[in-house]
């Protein structure tokens, strides 16, 4: 990662729902792409699509969501103002967080809700579980690997 960051909107995370759709009018989205931040450049009359952690977990890990984060434009588009529509897509809160493929399905009721894995993600992730940057990266912020472990 590089050692002098740029000013942020928003630090290093990964969307808890599904799928996000953002359709911006200048940069400052970056993703960690290859061991470094990347530019998210966008482009007139399209959306920008990410999968967020659900998907994670109802994939058992097959799909990763992206670490992003919003940095303050880059270059000549600093000078103008930036705006952003972000619709956010999420499981009911009533869904179990459970895998819909793979070698990890248990019972359903072994599984949080969404709204007790959310509860879980923002509270724990604030207090107790967040260890840096670099640790956040490294996990993508999922809880893949432990997530099941932690059903």
């Amino acid at each position: 990662m590089p050692e002098s960051a740029p000013a942020l909107s928003a630090g290093a995370h990964t969307d808890f729902g599904s799928l996000t759709v953002l359709f911006n009018n200048i940069g400052g989205l970056q993703v960690y792409f290859n061991e470094r931040w990347e530019w998210v450049l966008p482009k007139e009359g399209c959306a920008i699509i990410n999968l967020g952690d659900a998907m994670v977990r109802f994939t058992d890990g097959l799909f990763k969501s992206a670490t992003h984060r919003v940095a303050k434009p880059p270059g000549k588009q600093n000078a103008h103002e930036r705006w952003s529509v972000v619709y956010f897509e999420r499981p009911n809160d009533d869904v179990r967080m459970e895998p819909l493929m793979g070698d990890n399905r248990g019972s359903s009721e072994s599984y949080p809700t969404t709204k007790e894995w959310i509860e879980r993600r923002v509270i724990g992730g604030k207090i107790s579980h967040y260890k840096g940057e670099k640790e956040y990266i490294k996990g993508r912020g999922t809880e893949a690997g432990s997530a099941l472990e932690n059903k």
